[in-house]
């Protein structure tokens, strides 16, 4: 991203949502909150594919509480969650074979 905006190329939603992604299958769970958090002081707000995948991404290194978390701002932000939604928070709490770790 850094380098992107260096050469004057600035970050949109699908450039921050991909970037989100590839760190949630990477298992770097707060890299991806850092970019969440990026994004969003840069005025991009996030969408629910970007939430999801988030989530996907907590679910998948077992970490609920940060799943929790970004569920629970989804809400504050009237963003309605669907069945992807659901299954990575159910995941992340042990709810579908996440470890509920934290």
């Amino acid at each position: 991203m850094d380098e992107m905006e260096s050469k004057g190329i600035a970050a949109d939603l699908v450039t921050f949502n991909t970037a989100i992604q590839a760190c949630a299958k990477a298992g770097e769970v707060a890299e991806a909150m850092a970019l969440l958090e990026e994004m969003e002081s840069k005025g991009i707000a996030a969408d629910l594919w970007t939430y999801n995948t988030a989530m996907k991404g907590c679910a998948r290194a077992g970490k609920a509480g940060v799943a929790m978390k970004v569920l629970e701002e989804m809400e504050r932000k009237g963003i309605a969650g669907d069945l992807v939604t659901y299954w990575a928070g159910g995941k992340g709490n042990g709810v579908a074979g996440g470890d509920g770790e934290q």
